[in-house]
C-alpha cells in the first residue's frame, strides 16, 4: 500500500506496506518526506495540524491506515505551520525567528 500525501502542490508518496500502521506514523514519514522534497534540515520544524482524506473526511490520528484508506488514495495536508529551530537562530544561522500562524494549505 502506498499513499500520497499533498502539502500544497508538492506531493509525496509514502510507502505504507500492508497499512497496518497508524494516521500518525503516516504523518511523521509524510513530513520527513516532504522536509527531504523541500530541501530543508532535520530540525526544520514541520507540525500537522489536520490530514484529510481527498473525499473531505478528516483522518484521526489514532485510526489505523488500511481501514480509512485504500491503496493509492491521496490525503491533503489542511492546516500546518512551518518554522526553523529556536538552536538555529541562536546559532546565529538566522536573525530572526517568527513562529508562523497555522496556514490553510491545499
Amino acid at each position: 500500500m502506498k499513499v500520497t500525501v499533498c502539502f500544497g502542490r508538492t506531493r509525496v508518496v509514502v510507502p505504507c506496506g500492508d497499512g497496518n500502521l497508524k494516521v500518525s506514523n503516516l504523518t511523521e514519514q509524510a513530513v520527513t518526506r516532504y522536509r527531504k522534497a523541500i530541501a530543508k534540515e532535520p530540525n526544520y520544524w514541520i507540525k500537522v495540524h489536520r490530514l484529510e482524506h481527498s473525499d473531505g473526511g478528516i483522518l484521526d490520528c489514532d485510526d489505523i491506515l488500511c481501514d480509512v484508506a485504500d491503496d493509492k488514495d491521496r490525503s491533503n495536508v489542511v492546516e500546518m505551520e512551518k518554522f526553523i529551530s529556536v538552536d538555529q537562530c541562536q546559532s546565529g544561522v538566522h536573525k530572526t525567528f517568527n513562529k508562523p500562524e497555522p496556514s490553510r494549505v491545499k
